[in-house]
Formats: C-alpha cells, structure tokens, sequence
C-alpha cells in the first residue's frame, strides 16, 4: 500500500513539472508570438509612414510647381494688363 502512494505521489509529482514546463513553454510561446506581431506591427507602421511620406513629398511637389505656374501666368496676366494699359493711353 505504502508502495502504491508512493508511486501515485510520485506520479502526481512527475505530472505537475509537467504542466509547470509546458505553462513556461506555453509563457515563452505566447512572449515569442507577440514579439512577432509586434515586429511585424511596426513594420507595417514604418511601411505606412514611408508611404505617407512618400504621398506629402509628391503632394508638396505639386503644390510648389502649382504656385509656380500660378504666378507665371499671374505674371503674364500683369505684364498683359500694363502692356494693354500703356497702349490704352496712348490711344487716348
């Protein structure tokens, strides 16, 4: 009988480092998992700014050659206008 404890104690024993290895298995699992999703959150993120990045430089771009067109022809609306002007006097 005293053999028979023994061995189920034993067993219990053997059972709960079982569990206690694969809670550690199961710990270090879920931390390498979320470090994964982690990496590839971030990698995302950066994808994501560098696109973003990307879209404000060409959008800068743009706006920049706009207003330079936009003053080029304002420019020669001007100059139009004062060529037009002085001609107008001269007439009168």
């Amino acid at each position: 009988m005293l053999d028979d404890r023994a061995f189920i104690f034993a067993q219990i024993n053997y059972l709960a480092e079982l569990v206690e290895d694969a809670e550690v298995d199961f710990a270090l699992a879920f931390l390498v998992d979320f470090l994964v999703v982690l990496a590839a959150f971030l990698v995302s993120l950066a994808a994501f700014l560098v696109d973003f990045l990307v879209v404000l430089a060409a959008f800068l771009v743009f706006l920049a050659a706009f207003l330079v067109d936009f003053l080029v022809v304002l420019a020669a609306f001007l100059v139009s206008l004062a060529a037009f002007l002085v001609d107008y006097q001269e007439v009168n």
